[in-house]
């Protein structure tokens, strides 16, 4: 009973070891196994990263392609196209809408300044203190000089017109004029109705357009 007994427990114990052999080969494998697929998925992980990053920068130069056109001006006038006449400011070129300015030799229209300050001759007039101005040569009325018809005084700015009673016509006189020489009344010309050229910071839009 003895021996019995005793070899029994030799087998168990010899046993035993292979067991837990077994169980450690089984669980180095499981971790090996688990390392890898976890090592495999922080790799997939980095590649996903990467395709993320590299989809971003697209986007962002995308972006900054569509902003670069956005942002690009359009010059509507073609200065090495445009006739000697064009307004120096906007570039209208119709001969019935500009005018030169005498002393400088700039051609301005009578079109509005933007934010106010007049035209954009009566404004250049102004800055550059000058008050001549010509008409251009095919304007309806010719390459006119504005001038008064009584003392040939050729400021713009107090220059105006009366309408001659008898016909159509209209004269040039400057206000000096309509004021103090007495002789003007024995004129067919309705000086009462003299109006000024300039009025609201702009050339009447008979005289130029």
């Amino acid at each position: 009973m003895t021996e019995e007994h005793t070899g029994g427990i030799h087998a168990d114990e010899g046993s035993a070891p292979n067991n837990e052999e077994d169980y450690d080969d089984e669980e180095e494998s499981g971790i090996g196994s688990q390392a890898d697929e976890e090592e495999s998925a922080m790799t997939g992980d980095d590649d996903d990263d990467d395709d993320e990053e590299a989809s971003f920068q697209d986007d962002l130069t995308d972006d900054s392609g569509d902003d670069e056109d956005a942002m690009t001006v359009i010059d509507h006038y073609d200065e090495e196209a445009l006739p000697e006449y064009a307004c120096r400011y906007c570039g209208v070129h119709d001969p019935a809408c500009v005018a030169k300015c005498v002393e400088t030799k700039k051609w301005l229209c009578n079109a509005p300044c933007t934010g106010g300050g007049g035209s954009h001759l009566v404004n250049h007039l102004v800055r550059s203190r000058n008050n001549q101005v010509q008409l251009h040569p095919e304007s309806p009325l010719g390459d006119t000089v504005l001038e008064c018809y009584n003392c040939a005084s050729k400021n713009a700015f107090v220059l105006g017109f009366v309408p001659a009673s008898s016909s159509s016509v209209v004269v040039l006189l400057c206000r000096v004029c309509v004021e103090t020489v007495p002789a003007l009344k024995d004129m067919d010309w309705e000086l009462a109705q003299w109006h000024p050229l300039v009025q609201d910071r702009k050339f009447l839009p008979w005289l130029i357009k």
